[in-house]
């Protein structure tokens, strides 16, 4: 299981930086979680 990329580029600004990926990924799970508890009630 892949759970993260390292990125090669020498900036340590980036390190607080959210990819789109990453935010698709979150996105997706938060709408299942919500989806989820909405057919428990």
């Amino acid at each position: 299981m892949k759970i993260g990329d390292v990125d090669a580029r020498n900036d340590p600004a980036l390190t607080r930086l959210v990819s789109d990926k990453a935010l698709a990924v979150a996105g997706g799970a938060l709408e299942a979680i919500y989806i989820r508890m909405k057919d428990m009630e």
